[in-house]
C-alpha cells in the first residue's frame, strides 16, 4: 500500500501535467520553480505537506483531501482540463481575487461587487 507521501506526489504530478510544465503549475501556486522542483522532481527532496497540499486542490478546483486519496494509475487529461476550464479557473482569477481580499475600503470593495452585479458574475442582491 501507498503512503500518503507517494499518493499525494503522483496526485500532484497529474496536477501539474494539466498546466503544462511544473514551472507553470508553480506559478500558479505562486511558488518557486525550485520549490516545485523539490516536492516534484524525479528525485524529490521533500514530501509535500498539508499546506501546499490544500493550495494545490484550491488552485485546481479539488476538494479538500483530493490529493490525499490514490485516483488511479492514470488521469484522464481531456477531462481534468475540461473540469478545470469549466471552472473558469485562471491564474489571472486567482490574481484578482487575492486582490480584492486586499482592499480595505468599504466604498472600493462595494463598487468591485456592484460591477460584477452588473455583468452577471455575482447574482444581484435583494436588499
Amino acid at each position: 500500500m501507498k503512503t500518503t507521501a507517494e499518493i499525494r506526489l503522483i496526485n500532484a504530478r497529474n496536477l501539474a501535467s494539466l498546466f503544462g510544465t511544473r514551472a507553470d503549475f508553480a506559478r500558479a501556486l505562486e511558488m518557486s520553480d525550485a520549490y516545485m522542483w523539490q516536492i516534484l522532481g524525479d528525485s524529490p527532496k521533500r514530501n509535500i505537506g498539508n499546506s501546499i497540499a490544500r493550495r494545490m486542490e484550491v488552485a485546481c478546483g479539488k476538494p479538500e483531501g483530493w490529493l490525499d486519496v490514490p485516483h488511479g494509475s492514470e488521469v484522464d487529461e481531456k477531462s481534468e482540463a475540461a473540469e478545470i476550464s469549466e471552472r473558469e479557473f485562471s491564474l489571472d482569477a486567482m490574481k484578482v481575487a487575492r486582490a480584492f481580499d486586499a482592499l480595505t475600503e468599504k466604498p472600493q470593495r462595494d463598487a468591485i461587487m456592484a460591477q460584477l452585479r452588473a455583468f452577471g458574475v455575482l447574482p444581484v442582491s435583494s436588499k
